[in-house]
């Protein structure tokens, strides 16, 4: 197998008044962790190794948002004086840049600034991600006066090239030789979001609280030569020039809440324009939400949410916790009852099946999570049940489906560190069960982490570590690029070897040079994959250098 390396260099610059800041920059990377598994290149749509179940927010989504973990991550803002760049060579060909910026203005305004650019070309054909994303933030906050505000701006242009998959996937060819099914496919992504915040505090006890939300999210798949297998996903024959589909969804929220001491009552309305609705009814809803963080007794939370008006109307989101830490342990036991339309959905129109959100049933969901830690032992586990009704998926012909019958999900995650005087282990294990065979989920997913850092000559600082994730068999979820969807499948099975990735640094102060290893499960098994068609490439080397800068 041949070894690709790549000169890839990263520069970390960062202002700060202490180093803490440079300690939290690894925050703004991308794909660094378990939850964000890309298919294939940086950028790429995420694989969830665990079911969505019905969101606990009133907020209805749209599924297009949630594919890709770039598109829509949080963007974390800290309350000191910092600034920082990082440039980041990305697979093959492009970049990766992050600039960030929290500045005081004057005594009483704070601005924030975040701007991330990535170009990643990937190893195969018609794989170029493209995205640019602004987040403008501006709080003003008089120590002497009841009235505080926020503002905030967010823009998202991004272009994915979408290719389908390697051909040769079954064959097992060379992959890098292998033609895509799809050649001409151009997914272009616009989300445009303001925030307005204000509140006005009468006393220590008494605020009212008004929140404005607008966000406009828009895709356009576009493809002039259609000739691959994904356009006539179904029974029937359809003679396909060429394929467009464009999805929209704009959301507006306006809240109102009036809060004493640890009280909180609101009363919002939403409303929704998106190719799923009948554009002759009132696309919306209004609630009413109470929330108490010591409801009757200290360490007890209550929200309890009533769509009075609009489609979801009569529907509910209901939910108790309690949460307790002592000088070791800490627990935290929750309950959700929520009963509501799902996400909306784009619709492939090829696929004969009928295009109506409205005829889609109200789903519910019972969950129950119990949380335990211990700090001084490193260990912490949860335990999580749900019984779900017209649970909604993407079935084998990737057309919206739900299972009208109720299914019970199980799942228990257990941590663990381990640290011996150098070496630190973290190990991750979920176990998960599913009472319906029409999902299919890995049973077990563990990761471990070894770590190693020394101090060696003059203060220089050693830093080595690798991360493995392993799988049980399952049938993983195919990817559908036409909608942006993850489907499910029962032709092929998970790959059988860990997905390994490392890296070395050396560092000292405000400067690191070192090596990022990338696909080293492929060095096992050649085939490697998260995602039918989507093959990993040959392990990559990069090479990185972190510079810092403190005032």
């Amino acid at each position: 197998m041949r070894f690709i390396f790549l000169n890839l260099f990263i520069i970390t610059i960062c202002f700060s008044k202490n180093d803490t800041i440079s300690n939290k920059i690894h925050q703004f990377d991308i794909d660094d962790n378990a939850e964000h598994l890309v298919i294939n290149n940086i950028g790429d749509p995420v694989v969830n190794l665990i079911p969505t179940f019905l969101s606990t927010s009133p907020i209805i989504e749209h599924n297009s948002r949630n594919t890709r973990a770039i598109d829509f991550k949080n963007h974390v803002i800290f309350n000191d004086d910092y600034s920082t760049i990082k440039y980041e060579n990305t697979y093959n060909e492009g970049a990766n840049i992050n600039a960030l910026l929290s500045r005081r203005i004057n005594n009483n305004t704070r601005l924030y600034f975040n701007y991330g650019n990535l170009s990643s070309r990937g190893f195969y054909d018609n794989q170029l991600n493209k995205y640019s994303n602004l987040v403008l933030k501006l709080v003003q906050k008089y120590n002497n006066r009841p009235y505080h505000y926020m503002l905030s701006f967010n823009s998202l242009n991004a272009s994915y090239e979408m290719n389908g998959g390697l051909t040769d996937f079954y064959s097992g060819s060379s992959n890098e030789l292998s033609p895509t099914f799809i050649q001409n496919g151009l997914c272009s992504i616009k989300k445009r979001q303001f925030v307005f915040k204000q509140n006005y505090n009468f006393s220590k006890s008494v605020k009212i609280i008004h929140k404005l939300d607008f966000i406009s999210f828009k895709r356009n798949y576009e493809d002039d030569y259609p000739s691959s297998f994904y356009y006539s996903l179904t029974p029937y024959y359809y003679a396909i020039i060429n394929y467009n589909l464009q999805t929209f969804y704009d959301r507006i929220y306006n809240s109102f809440s009036l809060k004493y001491k640890e009280s909180k009552i609101s009363i919002s309305k939403l409303s929704y324009f998106t190719n799923d609705l009948n554009s002759n009814k009132i696309n919306g809803d209004i609630y009413v939400s109470f929330q108490n963080n010591n409801f009757l007794t200290d360490n007890l939370s209550l929200n309890t949410t009533v769509f009075t008006n609009g489609y979801n109307k009569s529907n509910f989101i209901y939910f108790v916790g309690y949460k307790k830490i002592t000088n070791k342990l800490s627990y935290d036991f929750k309950i959700n009852y929520v009963k509501k339309k799902p996400d909306f959905f784009a619709h492939h129109y090829y696929n004969g099946y009928p295009s109506s959100w409205d005829n889609l049933n109200i789903s519910s969901l019972f969950s129950t999570n119990v949380f335990l830690s211990n700090i001084d032992e490193n260990f912490s586990s949860s335990l999580y049940y749900s019984l779900a009704e017209n649970y909604t998926y993407y079935d084998e012909l990737a057309g919206i489906s739900q299972i009208e019958n109720k299914i019970n999900y199980f799942k228990i995650n257990i941590k663990k560190n381990l640290i011996f005087k150098s070496f630190k282990v973290e190990n991750n294990l979920i176990y998960q069960n599913i009472d319906n065979n029409q999902i299919s989920i890995p049973n077990f997913v563990f990761t471990q982490k070894f770590n190693f850092q020394k101090k060696i000559i003059n203060n220089y600082l050693l830093k080595f570590s690798v991360k493995g994730l392993l799988l049980s068999r399952y049938y993983p979820e195919s990817f559908f690029p036409l909608t942006d969807v993850f489907y499910q499948q029962r032709d092929v099975k998970s790959s059988k070897s860990p997905f390994i990735s490392g890296d070395i640094f050396i560092s000292r102060s405000n400067f690191s040079i070192g090596f990022s290893f990338d696909h080293l499960n492929t060095f096992i098994e050649k085939n490697s994959f998260l995602s039918p068609l989507y093959i990993y490439p040959n392990p990559v080397a990069r090479v990185v250098i972190k510079i810092t800068f403190f005032d």
